[in-house]
């Protein structure tokens, strides 16, 4: 296997752009707008492939000499011959060419890996978060059409889910490894916020949930999944007034910012979510998930700087966990989710947490 050349990169590029507007200007009466975008987007995909294959041309085979000397003091020896490796970026396959080094008795390396951070699989991290983000919101097989409708590429709805159960692995090691936002960077309230969600799931494990059903009960067909989101916001004050008209009329409220700032009015600008961090999981208990988003901020929140929020709706359950895992923690419910029914004496939370105000403070 020969090693990629920079200048026939290079030239495979020039050619396509150079084929790209040949075609435009050839066929600009013969096609009407929507066929020639179509076609545009196509050959702007060969463009990018080109210059995918420069960039590992001019990064080379990883080769480091004839031997390659290990941490820990072992020596591996660099083959005669190249061997390639599949890499699916978003333009397409590329077979990019690595230096291989090995001794017998010994696990081989190749060094380019390393080099240019290949993922574990074929799969570009790029065209995985294109995956990701296609199959959280559609089926497995509704994403293998939706990309293959996109990009024109061929991809198994099986692949999507190996790549989509590879990504929520990677999820712990991921927030291990992440920096905390910088403090400057943060808002002036800590948030946590939780909620139950119920997901879909299929008639093997439906079948699981409960195996025998009561009278007048309807077999399950969802799982509820807990879901915690972490981050820093700075205060908003409105009043009772405004906040009503946020809710019940958004447009009108909409309308009225526009006609200020066209007046030349000041608009307050909203205050924006801070260093967001989410979990949603079906594996996990509930107090996992809350304790693991309590921790989060915990550690952004160093000795209880910023006045902590908890955002959730009425489930009393759900309170007397929060309760638990933010024991010792003075913490605020927001008045907005308080029950007509909210009575402190049967409530489950009383020890940590202050007593809601109805002064419109959101966050």
């Amino acid at each position: 296997m020969k090693a990629l050349s920079v200048e026939k990169s290079i030239l495979e590029g020039n050619n396509e752009v150079n084929d790209l507007f040949n075609f435009v200007k050839s066929n600009t009466h013969a096609l009407k707008a929507y066929d020639m975008e179509k076609e545009i987007f196509k050959r702007v995909m060969l463009i990018g492939l080109a210059a995918m294959k420069c960039y590992f041309a001019e990064t080379g085979t990883g080769d480091v000499g004839t031997d390659l000397v290990l941490e820990e003091g072992k020596v591996l020896n660099r083959e005669s011959s190249l061997r390639g490796r599949d890499y699916f970026s978003i333009f397409g396959k590329i077979k990019v060419p690595r230096t291989y080094y090995r001794s017998e008795g010994q696990t081989g390396a190749t060094p380019l890996d390393a080099l240019v951070d290949f993922p574990e699989r074929c799969y570009s991290y790029l065209l995985q978060e294109f995956m990701d983000t296609l199959s959280i919101r559609e089926s497995f097989k509704e994403s293998e059409i939706s990309l293959t409708k996109l990009l024109g590429l061929n991809i198994s709805a099986s692949r999507f889910e190996v790549v989509n159960h590879d990504t929520s692995k990677n999820y712990d090691k991921f927030y291990d490894e992440k920096e905390l936002p910088a403090l400057n960077s943060e808002g002036e309230i800590q948030v946590v916020q939780f909620d139950g969600k119920g997901v879909p799931v299929i008639k093997k494990e439906a079948a699981k949930l409960k195996s025998r059903q009561g009278k007048g009960e309807k077999r399950q067909k969802k799982k509820e999944a807990m879901v915690g989101v972490s981050y820093t916001v700075d205060k908003n004050e409105r009043t009772p007034e405004e906040v009503a008209e946020n809710l019940i009329y958004p447009e009108r409220s909409k309308k009225k910012k526009e006609e200020n700032k066209k007046k030349g009015g000041e608009v307050p600008k909203t205050p924006k979510a801070q260093g967001i961090r989410r979990l949603a999981s079906l594996e996990r208990s509930k107090e996992e998930v809350v304790q693991d988003i309590v921790t989060d901020g915990k550690k952004r929140n160093l000795e209880n700087r910023r006045p902590w929020v908890v955002v959730m709706d009425g489930a009393l359950s759900l309170w007397s966990l929060v309760a638990k895992v933010l024991c010792g923690v003075d913490y605020v419910l927001p008045p907005i989710i308080i029950s007509p029914i909210y009575d402190e004496n049967i409530s489950p939370i009383n020890a940590n947490h202050k007593s809601p105000t109805y002064k419109f403070t959101t966050w």
